[in-house]
């Protein structure tokens, strides 16, 4: 039903909020019930447990990412620029809630595993896009590494900064099998030098 999407919803989006703003030791299905205005038995009905809880968050981040580069390759987006285009939108996300997520990921063996299969389902599109295996590697590596740098605030890419490393990682999942691909694929990197030929001087 409608309603109990919506209502799991509000429950997912309250348990983030909790986590981002209070911490683990908050999170606690009272909390999360009275963070979402509706009934413990409500959060309850939706999920049997806290761990419950928290493995549906660990899917709705991953389902997040897969959703945005759905969207993109539906309309007409190679998959590999696809994928570094959402991994650059999405990096700014809940910087606050990724290292906690992270932390649990590493205590908890069924939420690393339910995230693993994520990271088994990406990669294998990125082969079968004609990728090389090594520049898959570095791909996945690269954007663990974003996600965890922005959420902990290591570092802040400026735009220009942004754009050359877009190129750089376009150029490495550059296909090596698919002409066509290769083709939008360049189009893609001649678009963000162009990018660069008209941003204003840094002053």
């Amino acid at each position: 039903m409608e309603a109990d999407r919506t209502s799991k919803a509000k429950i997912l989006d309250a348990a983030a909020q909790v986590l981002s703003d209070e911490g683990v030791p908050s999170l606690t299905m009272e909390r999360v019930a009275e963070r979402a205005g509706v009934s413990k038995g409500t959060v309850f009905y939706h999920f049997a447990s806290k761990d419950e809880l928290v493995l549906a968050m660990v899917d709705m981040i991953g389902d997040s990412f897969d959703s945005a580069i759905c969207a993109r390759v539906e309309a007409g987006m190679p998959f590999p620029e696809a994928y570094v285009e959402t991994l650059f939108e999405q990096r700014a996300g809940p910087k606050n809630l990724v290292p906690v997520i992270i932390g649990m990921l590493g205590m908890d063996p069924k939420l690393r595993e339910g995230f693993r299969e994520k990271h088994r389902i990406w990669r294998n599109d990125l082969l079968e896009a004609g990728v090389s295996e090594g520049a898959v590697h570095l791909i996945m590596l690269i954007s663990d590494g974003m996600f965890v740098s922005s959420a902990l605030g290591l570092f802040d890419l400026d735009p220009a900064a942004e754009r050359a490393l877009k190129r750089q990682l376009l150029y490495a999942l550059r296909p090596t099998d698919d002409e066509q691909l290769a083709r939008q694929l360049g189009a893609a990197f001649r678009k963000l030098e162009a990018a660069d030929d008209t941003a204003p001087a840094a002053v």
